[in-house]
């Protein structure tokens, strides 16, 4: 397969790059901005008595 095949292969594609690679874009960008502004440090995860992980944030007790 040599350079000019790829290329002709790369500029009949045009309608399907636009389809595929737009949403993988956005959805890189929200998962990357759900993780920069999610606050699950301060959650507090633990083994319940049902078996099963509960996370919550910590309650202050006074």
């Amino acid at each position: 397969m040599n350079l000019k095949t790829i290329y002709n292969f790369w500029i009949n594609t045009k309608p399907f790059r636009s389809i595929w690679i737009l949403p993988l874009v956005f959805t890189g960008l929200i998962i990357i901005l759900f993780i920069y502004y999610s606050d699950s440090k301060k959650m507090q995860c633990t083994w319940e008595a049902r078996d099963r992980w509960e996370c919550a944030r910590p309650t202050e007790n006074s």
